[in-house]
């Protein structure tokens, strides 16, 4: 999701492979994009951003960002040195995930050059299933970039600054996913099963938050607020199951396939000990 000046959102529908844009109510006007292999259409997108006046859509199956005018014009294709897995996206450039590469991050500008890799790095053996599982839902804020591991199991956070891991954290939800129920991760036809509950990340209010599907019950989703370092500190159940969870300007927007859910994303968590 990328906030509009107005208050509105451009928001990225990876099961139709397009742009949606959103007025402040929610209601859908330009959509842009689609499914396609040509030139502005999209394959398997799985990032958007509004950097000044152009809009970026990552596409892993290009190998790069769709570049867009705020009215749906497609401008270009900025090509990406290596193919990379998740995005996250800061004020002086992105981090690409590469799941099987020689570093496990990579920082860009917005020119699109490649200014440095940080991270332990993965094996390139293990099944598909383990390396989904060490797909990361990240997100950057202040410096430092949370990475929440889909598998449920850790999440990391690097200084920006440095490119040094700072922390390392023990996840206390992933006893939510316990049985091979298949699930939806993130759209854009990957299809994984079991043991993978962390579905998206975002900022709140200064916070990490993390949205969690429960295997344990059908169809419900949960949503995770975070201390500085990423770790759970509270957690609540969400209005009705959502499939993804964008956050911004100091809200939260719960997405399925067929509905934008604008009730509740001022969900109060109560931290005291």
């Amino acid at each position: 999701m990328a906030p509009k000046v107005d208050g509105g959102w451009y928001v990225l529908d990876r099961d139709e492979r397009a742009i949606k844009d959103l007025s402040p109510s929610g209601r859908v006007g330009l959509v842009f994009g689609g499914p396609g292999k040509g030139p502005g259409e999209l394959e398997r997108p799985l990032g958007i951003h509004l950097h000044k006046e152009i809009l970026m859509v990552y596409d892993i199956s290009k190998t790069g960002l769709v570049l867009y005018q705020k009215d749906g014009a497609y401008i270009d294709l900025m090509r990406l040195k290596r193919p990379g897995g998740s995005i996250a996206f800061s004020k002086k450039g992105f981090v690409i995930q590469s799941v099987s590469d020689e570093h496990l991050f990579y920082f860009y500008d917005y020119q699109g050059r490649e200014l440095a890799g940080f991270g332990s790095g993965l094996s390139r053996g293990g099944s598909i299933k383990e390396l989904i599982g060490l797909f990361a839902l990240m997100v950057i804020h202040n410096q430092r970039l949370y990475a929440f591991y889909a598998h449920g199991k850790f999440s990391e956070v690097y200084d920006l600054a440095t490119f040094k891991l700072v922390k390392k954290i023990e996840q206390t939800w992933r006893h939510f996913a316990s049985n091979s129920r298949k699930q939806r991760l993130s759209g854009g036809g990957i299809n994984i099963s079991g043991g993978m509950p962390v579905t998206s990340a975002g900022i709140y209010r200064d916070r990490p938050v993390v949205l969690i599907h429960d295997e344990n019950k059908e169809n419900v989703s949960l949503l995770a607020v975070c201390d500085e370092w990423g770790k759970q500190e509270a957690i609540k159940k969400t209005p009705s199951f959502v499939s993804r969870m964008y956050s911004a300007n100091h809200k939260i927007l719960f997405y399925n396939e067929d509905e934008v859910s604008l009730e509740g994303y001022r969900i109060k968590f109560d931290t005291s000990k």
